[in-house]
């Protein structure tokens, strides 16, 4: 199986064993087919999910990845997300709770500048 992932994450502003965060703006335009006048008035809280869950998988990959292998989203545990609206800076977080060959929980959460969106406790597996 090849697995080609959808990055809505560019590039981490800093990445370590502990975890890391990265920016993200969104536009719209990571509904594909919704994108423009069918647009919700917020983003989805899945959107925001799949964002926090792309940045985890971005941070085991660099730390803990191995050729040929990915990071999935496989769990979401004590989710709260708030209503956000679209084009605004995201700071994305994720700090590694528990490790091991092929599984990690993460604390991850949202931030705008007026403070926390979204945090959740999230489930990925390498595969």
């Amino acid at each position: 199986m090849t697995l080609t992932p959808f990055r809505f994450i560019r590039e981490l502003v800093w990445c370590n064993d502990e975890g890391a965060e990265a920016v993200w703006r969104p536009t719209g335009d990571e509904l594909g087919p919704l994108a423009g006048a069918d647009r919700p008035p917020s983003i989805p809280g899945t959107l925001l999910l799949e964002a926090l869950a792309q940045c985890a998988g971005l941070c085991l990959q660099r730390t803990h990845g191995t050729p040929g292998s990915h990071w999935m989203l496989t769990g979401v545990d004590d989710a709260d997300v708030d209503h956000i609206g679209w084009g605004i800076r995201i700071t994305l977080t994720c700090m590694v709770y528990k490790r091991s060959t092929r599984a990690a929980v993460l604390i991850v959460s949202a931030a705008t500048g007026q403070g926390e969106v979204c945090h959740a406790t999230i489930l990925m597996h390498r595969i």
